[in-house]
């Protein structure tokens, strides 16, 4: 499976596991800081590869590329 860009609901989930919400970091707060994007980004990436080992891939979306 080719390494490409998480997508923005995988970028909200991993901002949702990750908790800021809880520390009053918003959404667009989190992407707007490249460094909390830097590590949503490898967290969706890491999610995206576990769920693909346990047998349940992410969606494709080749279509939209």
């Amino acid at each position: 499976m080719a390494d490409t860009d998480p997508t923005t609901a995988e970028l909200k989930a991993a901002w949702q596991r990750a908790g800021l919400w809880r520390m009053g970091i918003s959404y667009q707060r989190a992407i707007a800081s490249p460094l909390l994007l830097s590590g949503l980004r490898a967290a969706a990436r890491a999610a995206r590869k576990q769920a693909t080992q346990n047998g349940n891939p992410a969606p494709s979306q080749r279509a939209l590329i």
